[in-house]
């Protein structure tokens, strides 16, 4: 400014050298393409902001948790979704690490995800989480490397609550007990075919009372059809 002023003063007094006026057009020349340069820098960030905000919104809105860790493990992001799978706010988990809100069986597993994901793999695995209540939530956890300059600089995770799907495995086990001991304990005779397509089948199971009506163990049964026996 102090330049452009001290030119402006001279052209004034009519003291322009060719020097100076070699002086004024190069003011001008660095000047249109500082302003070039701004506006570019400009439209670049306002991309960028743009760019964020829009990646944040799909984080913000997913129904799957996903966190980002640094090298050392720390949570660096944390969706609103993960946090609410452990009853916490997002900014109540930046800082913690997972081992943080692990039980205790986890933590080799966890130890063995970081090795797997710093070698520049990905990997899946099932652990359960402490909710802030105390209550243990299962998660299945996909964890990829997080890349930086083209070095690993830390893992993302989604992570699915299991807790419905551990639930229904267990009523089915429950049934299948339930099952079992009614096959094995009720004086019918039972016995569990296989069908094909071609309405044929074949035996697959038998309760004691059939073996016991028929004389036929299940080891000589078993694999097949009426015809052959």
């Amino acid at each position: 400014a102090s330049l452009k002023l001290m030119l402006r003063l001279k052209a004034l007094e009519g003291a322009i050298s060719d020097t100076d006026k070699s002086l004024i057009d190069r003011y001008h020349t660095l000047e249109a393409r500082f302003e070039e340069i701004l506006s570019t820098r400009k439209q670049t960030e306002e991309k960028l902001l743009i760019e964020r905000d829009f990646a944040n919104q799909v984080l913000n809105a997913m129904g799957q948790g996903l966190t980002i860790t640094n090298s050392d493990g720390i949570f660096q992001y944390v969706n609103p979704s993960f946090a609410r799978m452990l009853g916490y706010d997002s900014q109540e988990l930046i800082g913690k690490r997972p081992r943080d809100l692990a039980v205790d069986d986890a933590l080799p597993v966890l130890e063995e995800a970081r090795k797997i994901r710093f070698s520049g793999k990905m990997n899946s695995y099932e652990m359960k989480m402490l909710h802030k209540s105390g209550k243990e939530i299962p998660l299945m956890v996909t964890g990829v490397p997080y890349y930086r300059a083209g070095q690993i600089a830390g893992a993302i995770a989604v992570a699915t609550d299991i807790s419905s799907l551990k639930e229904t495995e267990e009523e089915l086990k429950r049934i299948s007990k339930e099952y079992e001991q009614i096959f094995n304990s009720t004086q019918d005779a039972m016995f569990l075919v296989k069908v094909f397509a071609d309405a044929t089948f074949k035996y697959v199971r038998t309760n004691k009372s059939h073996q016991d009506k028929t004389g036929f163990k299940h080891s000589h049964i078993a694999g097949k059809t009426p015809v052959e026996l």
